[in-house]
């Protein structure tokens, strides 16, 4: 059946709190202790890289897209800086290996940077103050 006949529709406002919730939740305490992401293969440095471009394309659409668009988006919107390490999350989805733990945790760190308050999610506060 349709998905729309089985389960409500969520609102922007809902998924923006949804992922702030879990970045706040499970992403950012990685910066006090990092002992999960350092435990793990470069694998898992790569889908968090990719899991903080998802959501940073959430907090600012209110929409959900897959990986492809998120990295896309994000690597059209974040500078420069991050491209290097968008391409290795990217390659270690597919089996490249190489370390960059430390550069995980600045993305990570960069996430937080760009939500400062949770009233910048208030209905289109968000969109205003960070469109292109």
């Amino acid at each position: 059946p349709d998905p729309t006949t089985l389960i409500d529709p969520i609102s922007s406002q809902e998924l923006r709190s949804a992922v702030l919730g879990i970045l706040q939740e499970w992403w950012f305490p990685m910066l006090d202790d990092p002992t999960w992401l350092r435990q793990h293969e470069s694998n898992y440095h790569g889908f968090t890289v990719i899991t903080m471009c998802r959501a940073l394309h959430a907090l600012q659409h209110g929409t959900i897209v897959s990986k492809p668009v998120a990295v896309q988006w994000a690597k059209d919107h974040l500078g420069d800086q991050w491209h290097t390490l968008i391409d290795q999350a990217i390659a270690s989805q597919y089996g490249g290996h190489s370390e960059f733990l430390d550069e995980t945790l600045d993305f990570i760190r960069f996430t937080r940077e760009q939500i400062p308050g949770s009233e910048r999610f208030a209905g289109d506060a968000w969109n205003a103050q960070n469109s292109p």
